[in-house]
């Protein structure tokens, strides 16, 4: 059994009583911080005996709502003690609101408003397209934001989930810095990833650096030049993280249309270790190429969809025959050639043959039906030939 969780986002009306609400909020957070962290008192019977009363009377706060504050200003206490290298106090800038569902808020999609504890409902002007694929998932607590471009509503929903059993009907995915490889043997796709893009906006960070770091730049506009940085920062998180979102579902919509209920992954968890030796520029695309994120949002969106992740070692994936099993020689940029069978194919296409023929491995005896073996679709009459010749030597091949 396994739980989901996610975030569904609102747009609401910015009524005044609502924004009044949000700024005593964000006063008595403040106070019921400071008093936590001066008394060094994380336990909730504590803080409630000495902050409930004040808050009530001071902010006039709902019963609920003054709970949900020093809630929030012992979590973010919590984690502000256990940090090691800790500074100055933690400091409340952002203007939210913690919500409790069915206590501080309760949320109608079907009048879309939500009702809010002490100010009633107010009207829901936006929210995302994809709703109904939370329908059966349950409410939890929600975030009340506060932005440049309008008011929000984060509401967190969890749904139980059963783990899927892995079999051979499989897809693999193979990552690297431009594209994103998967498939399976008679059928392979390719997508280019943004690695690219976000080279260029660093570079770009780079000259403005460089340019600007001269005594003779003008240090009034040094602000400015560090607003720019920032948010070129900014849009490289963007685009890596919208990119493994997007790349995820897509990759998860091609195995649903495949009619696939396995996806093989790389498993690449000790990669981040070996980037050490590697020079900078290389460093970087790594980085950029963002893999865990990628994968994350893999193994999400197949536990939303009923899909199940294997993890497999990629160790000699990419330059390993996958028919005969011989190591490759390198005939050209990223291309191999089999020097025993005679196949050759994209070092990345070899990979993703290659992590399927490992699944036979890594499922165990119940799961694992019975392997069919089938005229390989590459690799030419030299391949067929030597079928036998690889059968007894115990090479076998799951498709």
């Amino acid at each position: 059994m396994g739980v989901l969780t996610a975030t569904i986002k609102f747009k609401v009306s910015p009524e005044e009583p609502l924004l009044n609400l949000i700024e005593k909020y964000i006063q008595a957070l403040r106070l019921s911080l400071n008093w936590i962290i001066n008394h060094k008192e994380t336990r909730l019977s504590k803080a409630h005996r000495a902050l409930y009363r004040e808050l009530r009377e001071k902010y006039s706060f709902p019963a609920r709502i003054a709970v949900d504050c020093y809630r929030e200003a012992i979590s973010i206490a919590k984690s502000w003690f256990k940090n090691p290298n800790r500074g100055r106090k933690p400091i409340i800038k952002a203007k939210r609101m913690w919500l409790t569902y069915r206590q501080s808020y309760t949320i109608n999609l079907e009048k879309m408003v939500v009702k809010i504890t002490s100010l009633g409902e107010i009207k829901l002007i936006g929210y995302p397209s994809n709703i109904e694929e939370y329908s059966d998932w349950s409410i939890r607590e929600a975030r009340l934001i506060v932005r440049n471009n309008g008011v929000f509503l984060h509401v967190s929903v969890k749904k139980n989930t059963n783990e899927p059993t892995p079999s051979l009907n499989a897809i693999a995915v193979d990552i690297n810095e431009r594209e994103i490889v998967y498939g399976f043997p008679s059928k392979i796709a390719r997508d280019k990833t943004r690695v690219e893009d976000c080279i260029k906006i660093k570079k770009h960070i780079n000259h403005l650096q460089e340019k600007y770091s001269f005594s003779k730049y003008k240090a009034w506009l040094r602000p400015k030049l560090l607003k720019r940085i920032k948010a070129l920062y900014k849009r490289i998180r963007n685009i890596t993280e919208d990119y493994a979102k997007k790349q995820a579902k897509k990759i998860i919509d091609y195995a649903i249309k495949n009619d696939k209920d396995t996806i093989i992954l790389e498993d690449l968890n000790k990669l981040n270790n070996n980037s050490k030796r590697l020079k900078k520029p290389w460093r970087e695309r790594l980085t950029y190429m963002t893999y865990r994120k990628l994968q994350f949002w893999i193994e999400w969106q197949a536990k939303k969809k009923g899909i199940a992740i294997i993890k497999i070692n990629p160790k000699g994936t990419s330059t390993t025959c996958p028919y005969c099993g011989q190591k490759m020689k390198q005939i050209a940029h990223r291309k191999y050639m089999c020097s025993h069978c005679g196949f050759k194919e994209d070092r990345d296409v070899i990979a993703v043959f290659n992590l399927i023929c490992k699944m036979e491995v890594a499922l165990t005896h119940p799961t694992a039906p019975p392997m069919k073996h089938v005229n390989p679709n590459k690799g030419g009459e030299l391949v067929r030939n030597n079928r036998r010749m690889r059968v007894n030597r115990g090479f076998h091949l799951p498709w």
